[in-house]
Formats: C-alpha cells, structure tokens, sequence
C-alpha cells in the first residue's frame, strides 16, 4: 500500500520530501532521616527529665526542637495539588524565557518565544484537552491541540491536517521509536504513570526510639558543654546558649556503625520509607543493605585519628533552636540558621571546605498570609568565598476560593550562562466538558501499516515545515526561498481511512455471524440493522437482496452471498 496513502489528511496538499553514587547517597538521605526523627524521641525522652539538668540533656533537648516543619510545610501548596488531581478544572498558562544574548546560536531570539497553554482537565473522567499556542514577537508560529482519554492520546492542528493522528498511551513508545527511528531508552509504562500519585510514608515516634537509645548511650557525658553566646541576626542580637557535643573519630565510627547495623536489620522500618515505590521496593531495600555492609566495612579499613574531633553546636533559647553548626576537624563545615516571624520563616545551610571556602549554600524563605503562600529557593555556588553560580525558584500561589493564581519564575545563572523561565497560570475548578477521541476524528498510527505510517508521517513533516516557513518569512525572520518543480505529487488521499473501515467492518461482520453460529441460528442481511460497531458511526439501508453499509463516511454493499464490494 505505499502508492495508496490518504487524501484530505493535511491541509493543501504538499510533495513528500554508572550507578554506584546514586546508591550511597541513598544511604545517606535515610541515615539523615532516621537522625532527624530520632531527635524528636530524643526530646520526649528528655523534656520528662526534672532534677538538675546536665549538658547532655540540654543538647537532646534542643536536637529533638529541631522543626523545619515551620518551614518545610506548605499547607496551601497542597491543599492546590490535591485539588488538580480530584477535580475538574480550566487553566491559562502563559509561558516565556529570557536567554543571555548568545548563548545559543538560533535565528530566532529565544527570548521572544511564548508558549499559551488553555487547557481543560477531569481527573474523574481521565480526560484533558489543552490549546497549546507558540508565538514569536507577538505573532502566532504554532498551535494545535493535545487531548487525551483514558488510554488514549492525540494531536491536531487546523493548520496541517484535518483530524488528529494519536496512539494508545501503551503504544506511544512503539510510535515514537518509529517516527525517531530511534528505540526509548526506557520502556514507560504510561498507563501506570498517568495513574501514580505521590504518596509520602507515615512513621510513629515508636519507629526511631532505639535509634535515639544509641545516640543516647553511646555518646559519654563528657562530650557535652554549654556556654552563653550572643547571635547576630538580621533582627537584632539574641542571647542564647550554645550546647555542644563533640566524639573523637572512634567514638563517631563506634555510633554511626551502630545506627547501619540497625537500620540493616530493622525491615519495617525500610519496608516503611520505601512504601512508594512498589514492586521495585523489595530490590532497592536490598540493595540499601548491601550499600549498609559495604559502608560499615568502609569505616574500619584505616585506624581511628583520634585527633581529629567532629563538633555539633546547637544554639537555642526558650524552645527555639535558632543554629546549627557541624564542624568536620576542620577540614569542612555545615552551618543551618533557622529565621521565624509571624508571617516569613526561613532556613539557610551553607556546606564549605575550609582551606578554599568552596562549597555551595541553599537558602529557603516561606513566606504566607490568609490568600497567598510564597517560596523563594536559591541554591548557589561558592569557589573561593564567592558566588560563582546560582539556581533560583521562586513561586507564588494566590487562591481565591475556586480560582488560584500561581507563578513560578526559575533563573540559573553561570557565569556567561543565564536562563530565566517565567510561567503564569490562572486556574477556575469548574465543571468542563471534553470531547472523546474515536475513529471519526483521529488517524491513530499505532492501527496503520509501515508503509502508510511512513507515508502519514512524511506528509505531515513536510507540511508542518511549510506553515512555520511561511509564518516565519511573513515576519521576516526567514528570507523566502526560489519555488523548485514540485516533482512526482504523492497526495494524501482517504484510501487508508477507507481501508480500515472496510477491515473494521469486515471483523465486526464476521463476528457477529459466529455469535449466531454458536448460538445455532441463521445469520441474514436483515441482521445486519441491529450490528452496532463501537468507536464508528454505522448504519444499514436493505434494498431488496443487497445492504447499503455505510460505516465512517464511507458506503459499501452486500449482497445476500456476503458478498462486499463497493
């Protein structure tokens, strides 16, 4: 069939023309959370405590006030999330970047690029419909129309082809290996994806106590101290107290060894952090404990320095813990400072080697009021006391009652290499009606014969090409190019869609005459006014010993032989 490809299709017909890292810091996020929780059970453990009160105590005490929830909860944030995913809802999203002047070679100035996206979506229904607009200096390049349902997946654009082409979402890999000529790396379940939500495991204070015992026996009472100290803030000074504990290498060995061993064996409480992720959980926890085995083994391949002195410093006052500072020998550092106000709390963490002072910082600044909830991100990169990079994400979320306006603006900036993507979204939850995608009005690729896909394919390539070239002259971004003789004209003519809808018809026939078969009856003509064809638009007219079908837009006959012919 590669001379009979499909008319009408397009508009105005054209001629064709390594893992190892990953898994150590795996074990050192979980050692990370399991510390941090741990620390709350050491503050129940402690603040029951009366009598006097040693340094040891104090420092439990304030581990266990350690709340980045202040910080790290972002109520309204997830109230929003929850509702895109359970209700119905109509979005505009405007979309734009700035790029350092350049950056990259184009003949187009990125930063006049904008993205429209109007879109529609009903999670209950499993149905989205989004208008997707791409201009340049205000006049339209792009745009065309992505709607999904359920298992299904299309695109249209007025402009190139005249119904939309799609796939199965379980054979859009197969479609876009086809059109790339390339085989995904990775074979994506998109049923399964479109379907996951994001499910954070729960944990009891019970879950970390033994890991809060280890801390609490094996870290000797010596090892703590106080002392006054006044901070320095950007509100003003505060008069605090810094509690201290500080183990020579031995002693830090001795805990951390501890604290892997339990976790090696504690498997609900792995079964619990990895909840998430399903049947691959059971892989990944053994693969934790095989990291576990390695590390702990890791600790004792040198003898203990027992000079060198790892330092904790809380500094607190009342029940708020306002720094802290880890002190690695000196050789490198970690400082936290906690900021809270009624309405803004922030967080910031530098990490620096000593010698160079290089290293990176993340500051988080959560700002709220009775509408709105604000976040400013910014990650940057230090060399020699300096800022030398910096990744920035600040969002903004207003919500007025059943519309929200949420922006987000992202900027890296390296050096010669600055990037800055802004997106506005105004979103209504709202009752929205969606169309289906059926066989009347999508070509789907993953139903078509190789040759008929490649010709589809190359027909519509070339026809996207045209329009964005024209538009692109009529701005004059592109200079117009001499017309060449068109050549051998490979038209875009409906035999294909006629094609299927004979073969639909053909099965939908067959089987309902082995239906009767089975069933020890007759099968006539007249049986065919009752047939219903899903997914097509179908109907029968008898004249005398011969059916009238008409099936899609397309009419064929049979006569009382089952004979089809057109």
């Amino acid at each position: 069939m590669a001379n009979s490809i499909i008319d009408d299709m397009l508009k105005n017909q054209v001629p064709p023309k390594k893992k190892s890292g990953s898994k150590v810091a795996v074990v050192f996020l979980i050692i990370l959370l399991i510390l941090a929780v741990a620390a709350a059970v050491v503050a129940v453990l402690y603040l029951k405590k009366q009598n006097e009160v040693t340094p040891k105590q104090y420092f439990m005490q304030y581990l266990g006030k350690i709340n980045t929830s202040e910080i790290l909860n972002f109520e309204k944030m997830d109230t929003f999330q929850t509702r895109l995913q359970n209700e119905a809802e109509e979005a505009t999203t405007e979309i734009s970047a700035t790029v350092s002047s350049g950056l990259f070679e184009s003949e187009l100035d990125l930063s006049e690029l904008k993205l429209e996206v109007n879109s529609k979506n009903d999670p209950v229904k499993e149905k989205n419909s989004s208008d997707i607009i791409l201009t340049y200096k205000g006049n339209e390049i792009v745009t065309f129309n992505a709607l999904s349902n359920n298992e299904k997946i299309g695109i249209f654009s007025e402009e190139i082809i005249t119904k939309y082409i799609g796939a199965k979402y379980v054979n859009l890999p197969d479609v876009i290996s086809k059109i790339t000529g390339e085989e995904m790396a990775i074979n994506v379940d998109l049923e399964a994806l479109k379907d996951t939500e994001i499910v954070f495991p729960e944990f009891s204070i019970t879950d970390f106590a033994k890991y809060a015992e280890i801390l609490n026996q094996k870290a000797p009472e010596e090892s703590f101290s106080s002392k006054p100290v006044t901070l320095d803030r950007q509100a003003g000074k505060i008069d605090s107290t810094e509690y201290s504990m500080k183990l020579n290498e031995s002693q830090m060995i001795e805990i951390v060894d501890l604290l892997l061993q339990t976790l090696e064996n504690d498997d609900q409480l792995l079964d619990r952090l990895l909840s998430t992720l399903g049947d691959n959980a059971e892989e990944i926890k053994e693969m934790i404990k095989s990291e576990i085995e390695v590390y702990i083994n890791s600790l004792y391949e040198n003898t203990p320095d027992n000079t060198k002195i790892y330092t904790i410093n809380l500094y607190g006052a009342g029940d708020v813990v306002y720094k802290i500072l880890l002190d690695f020998y000196g050789e490198y550092s970690v400082d936290i400072d906690f900021y809270y106000a009624e309405k803004e709390n922030s967080m910031e963490i530098t990490f620096l080697e000593a010698e160079s002072q290089t290293g990176y910082s993340l500051e988080l600044v959560k700002t709220i009021s009775d509408v709105t909830e604000d976040l400013d991100l910014t990650v940057n990169m230090i060399e020699d006391s300096e800022i030398v990079g910096k990744i920035e994400l600040v969002s903004n979320l207003v919500n007025s009652g059943n519309s929200y306006t949420w922006k987000n603006k992202i900027e890296v900036n390296f050096m010669i290499f600055a990037v800055t993507l802004q997106t506005n979204s105004q979103i209504s939850f709202k009752q929205v009606a969606i169309p289906n995608l059926t066989d009347d009005n999508c070509l789907f690729l993953d139903e078509l014969d190789e040759d008929t896909f490649d010709d589809v394919i190359e027909a519509i390539s070339v026809k996207a090409e045209e329009v964005m070239n024209e538009k692109l002259v009529s701005q004059g971004v592109r200079e117009p190019e001499e017309e060449e003789p068109s050549g051998t004209m490979a038209t875009i003519n409906t035999e294909a869609f006629k094609e299927a809808a004979k073969v639909k018809l053909i099965n939908a026939i067959s089987e309902a005459m082995g239906e009767a078969e089975a069933g020890g009856r007759s099968f006539g003509l007249i049986d065919l006014t009752v047939l219903e064809i899903p997914d097509s638009t179908f109907s029968v007219f008898l004249d005398g010993d011969v059916a009238i079908l008409n099936i899609d837009g397309f009419e064929f006959k049979l006569n009382s032989e089952f004979q089809l012919y057109e």
